[in-house]
């Protein structure tokens, strides 16, 4: 599990630092969640078909002996009512508690192993997105997750030239959101270890 848990730490870090140096490499959020999906699967684990146990239909009256199988990796998992992790990552021998066509275990979402959450500048509540992401992976890391990671981008996407006042206004903006995520207490608000 530790090459796994250096895998998705090394091809994060490799992501944010891209994305960093060609911040025009993305548009959405959703441009964010594939272009780190692909990295990840490029990765020959990450990128294999794994057995469940949801088999691949009835012959004669009889449950088939042959299984469907999953990736590790799924964008956009379900973990409980609504919700939604961004990217979920599973360890392998995980998988083959599925056993329905929802990637469930007894009509119950696995908790994944590691899950990642994305935001961008085109959020209108930038602010709440990265405290309600926050909130679902601390949620998931207490429901055993192993590792969630936050990956928030902004940019300062106005068309207005530097010296103007909407250019100034968005600016201020992006620092003030800055400021309050580095003043954000992340000990104060977990679950987990509370």
């Amino acid at each position: 599990m530790d090459d796994l848990n250096e895998l998705i730490d090394n091809t994060i870090a490799l992501f944010c630092q891209d994305i960093a140096n060609k911040p025009l490499i993305y548009f959405s959020e959703s441009d964010l969640q594939s272009l780190l999906y692909a990295r990840l699967y490029a990765n020959s684990v990450l990128s294999k078909l794994y057995p469940t146990k949801y088999p691949k239909g009835f012959m004669g009256g009889n449950e088939s002996k042959s299984m469907y199988k999953t990736l590790a990796i799924h964008r956009e998992y379900g973990f409980g009512g609504r919700q939604r992790i961004d990217l979920a990552i599973f360890k392998t021998e995980n998988l083959h508690r599925i056993n329905d066509s929802n990637l469930q275990d007894e009509n119950k979402y696995l908790t994944p192993d590691f899950g990642i959450e994305f935001g961008t500048e085109k959020c209108s509540d930038q602010s709440g997105h990265f405290k309600g992401d926050f909130k679902r992976l601390d949620e998931l890391v207490s429901k055993r997750m192993q590792k969630g990671y936050l990956i928030h981008f902004y940019r300062n996407t106005t068309t207005a030239p530097k010296d103007t006042a909407t250019y100034e206004d968005k600016q201020k903006k992006i620092l003030e959101l800055q400021d309050e995520i580095e003043a954000f207490d992340f000990q104060k608000n977990l679950k987990v270890g509370n």
